[in-house]
């Protein structure tokens, strides 16, 4: 049986099943890290004045973080600094690596919400490798309709 008779769908299914059992489209892993190669998760809280933006930034420095408004999205930067190798110091082997690609990366996150943010009232704080940023939302502007 060839593999092109396993999978009726075509080569874009991300997983593909039927007689001869579920298999993984490698094509699908490669799109999806291209993708998010400097996406952060964070949570986004709203409240009646503000959102709040929380996302974990471990082994950041508060110099290499940049946090900006533009009407109603918010774009979080950050990107770790290469530290120089040290003549006459033994590095470390690296045994295996989970987590580098993670933390050696930039990082690159954009948020779309529903309200204009003051960007003059936004506080940001980096505590114990949490980013905790809270923007202010601008209020509503109502205009008024003149009859004629």
């Amino acid at each position: 049986m060839t593999n092109s008779h396993c999978n009726p769908h075509g080569p874009g299914m991300h997983f593909v099943g039927g007689a001869c059992g579920p298999k993984f489209d490698p094509n699908f892993m490669h799109m999806m890290m291209s993708k998010w190669q400097n996406y952060m998760p964070y949570d986004l809280d709203e409240t009646k004045n503000e959102y709040i933006v929380t996302m974990p930034l471990p082994g950041l420095e508060v110099k290499n973080i940049e946090v900006s408004v533009r009407g109603s999205e918010i774009l979080i930067e950050a990107k770790r600094e290469q530290k120089p190798v040290e003549e006459g110091v033994e590095q470390p082997v690296k045994l295996e690596k989970q987590a580098s690609w993670i933390l050696n990366r930039p990082i690159s996150v954009k948020i779309a919400v529903q309200s204009a943010i003051d960007p003059e009232k936004v506080k940001a704080r980096l505590k114990l490798g949490v980013l905790t940023v809270n923007f202010t939302k601008l209020p509503k502007t109502t205009i008024d309709i003149n009859e004629e």
